[in-house]
């Protein structure tokens, strides 16, 4: 089906766009100590876009890539791959990225509501809530199929250049975000495991983790509502392109009669 296509191409895309951020605004912070004050601080780094503390107290990143010199060129991060990575001018597409992050973060909190262990292995359970990005995309993907079948033709160069823009500016993706209420909100309890080594402790990025801040649990998973339209719209569409091919079909005809009488 066309929009089980363009569902796809989204969920590439917003995993791209879901591991990006940028350095943001940096406030002072004294160093954590213990495993509850090192989830705040993870917490309050993420909701603030301070990357430099929020890398220093998780296993963010994995691993780091050396050229033949031994000097690092690339380093490779679980989350906010993109904007972590050394460039030397910040462009539109960077920019993008950056108030998508923003944005998203705006609306992340989170309660602690247990903790366990306390020497140098200790899990703690929280409570994260975030905007429901699957929403937010469910949203997004009948916009396309809608664009597509509105437009005067068959409408893939206007789907190639929301998804353009979706890489650049992120307009339509932004406004829907704004537009989610108090109702759309994701909440998720996650249970994070923390370890202490060389006197820091450490924050374990788990799936379930990254999922809930990033509103990201339902993305995959549209709702029987929205599912039902697109199928709607992928009608429309088929029909549209149908009468499209009738109308040059009988132009084609007409032509060859005019040409061979």
């Amino acid at each position: 089906m066309a929009h089980e296509k363009i569902k796809r191409g989204l969920l590439l895309l917003l995993g791209s766009l879901l591991a990006i951020t940028g350095c943001g605004s940096k406030k002072q912070k004294e160093s954590p100590s213990t495993s509850l004050e090192t989830t705040e601080y993870v917490m309050e780094s993420l909701q603030s876009l301070d990357l430099e503390a929020f890398n220093q107290y998780t296993d963010n990143c994995t691993g780091t890539h050396r050229s033949f010199l031994g000097i690092p060129t690339r380093s490779e991060y679980q989350v906010f791959q993109e904007l972590l990575q050394p460039v030397l001018m910040k462009g539109k597409h960077d920019k993008g990225n950056y108030a998508f992050a923003q944005r998203l973060m705006e609306d992340l909190s989170w309660e602690i509501k247990e903790v366990r262990g306390q020497d140098e292995e200790a899990e703690i359970v929280l409570e994260i809530s975030n905007l429901n990005m699957g929403k937010v995309m469910e949203e997004y993907t009948v916009y396309l199929l809608e664009t597509m079948v509105d437009s005067e033709g068959l409408g893939l160069g206007e789907l190639m250049q929301e998804i353009k823009d979706l890489g650049n500016d992120k307009e339509k993706l932004l406004a829907l975000m704004d537009a989610q209420g108090e109702e759309d909100r994701f909440t998720r309890e996650v249970t994070v495991r923390l370890s202490q080594k060389e006197d820091r402790w450490r924050l374990h990025l788990s799936e379930d983790f990254i999922n809930a801040i990033m509103g990201n649990d339902s993305v995959e998973n549209f709702s029987e509502d929205m599912e039902r339209r697109m199928e709607e719209l992928e009608s429309q569409y088929e029909r549209k392109i149908e009468e499209k091919l009738t109308d040059f079909g009988e132009q084609v005809e007409d032509w060859a009669e005019r040409y061979f009488e």
